[in-house]
């Protein structure tokens, strides 16, 4: 049953695609090559996957963010835009 919901939801997700505004304009954006540091406070942790490991506590989570005209580095996270279009990136 499962399944055919599962393969029903990915055929209409091909057919009926919509678009997607990555920032509008009401909203706060990176500019580019300029940074973004953050610090958020909660209550976490992270598990070690190590036999017998202690788990590392989240309580103070820092957001660090770099957006240039192709590149990127978004809390660890690097990459890199080949294709930049108004419909399409890659």
């Amino acid at each position: 049953m499962y399944i055919v919901l599962f393969r029903l939801l990915v055929l209409f997700c091909l057919f009926f695609p919509s678009t997607i505004l990555a920032c509008s304009g009401d909203e706060t954006c990176i500019e580019k090559s300029s940074w973004h540091l953050g610090i958020a406070l909660g209550i976490g942790v992270k598990t070690n996957p190590l036999v017998d490991g202690d788990n590392i506590p989240l309580v103070i989570m820092p957001d660090v963010a770099w957006y240039a005209e192709q590149a990127y580095f978004d809390n660890g996270e690097l990459g890199y835009q080949w294709l930049n279009q108004p419909k399409i990136a890659f």
